[in-house]
């Protein structure tokens, strides 16, 4: 009489190797959905000019950081509807006036993808540059990128704001 003892390592091997098969399938999966590198928003350019022109890029922002003044207003509201409102406040450090020349382009994105992206350009206003009503569709962490130029200089901020229902 043969007594029968089963082997399960073959059959583990084997499904070890479909299961690395199916991970390696499902991370380049989410590879592609999201958005690469190249298509990164911080610098308002594509990823050729930023990487050729970085130096220059950083040493208007050490200027703009040295000169002006930049603060953001109403992060601390934003919510799931049509009618969000930012501000953003520029003055000068050395005479705390108000600028009123500067071209302010927003970008509202989510960090994980573009396909939400809101884009608005400011309007000066009673000492305040304010952006067009932002309707907000998703909660969650979102991000404001922001492109400041005061006639040669700029500047580039960025602020992580979470949106409630």
């Amino acid at each position: 009489m043969k007594k029968s003892e089963r082997n399960y390592w073959p059959h583990a091997i084997v499904i070890s190797i479909f299961l690395i098969a199916v991970a390696c399938a499902a991370t380049v999966y989410i590879s592609i959905k999201n958005a690469p590198v190249e298509f990164d928003t911080f610098y308002f350019d594509n990823y050729g000019n930023v990487d050729k022109n970085i130096n220059e890029i950083q040493t208007k922002q050490k200027i703009f950081e040295e000169k002006y003044m930049f603060v953001f207003n109403g992060l601390d509201t934003l919510e799931i509807k049509e009618d969000n409102q930012i501000s953003i406040q520029l003055k000068d450090k050395e005479t705390d006036k108000s600028i009123d020349n500067a071209n302010i382009k927003m970008l509202l994105t989510r960090p994980e993808t573009n396909k939400l992206n809101i884009e608005s350009v400011a309007k000066y206003s009673d000492d305040l540059y304010i952006l067009s009503p932002i309707e907000i569709s998703k909660a969650g962490r979102w991000l404001i990128q922001v492109k400041v130029e005061v006639d040669e200089d700029a500047g580039f901020f960025t602020q992580e704001v979470y949106v409630s229902n």
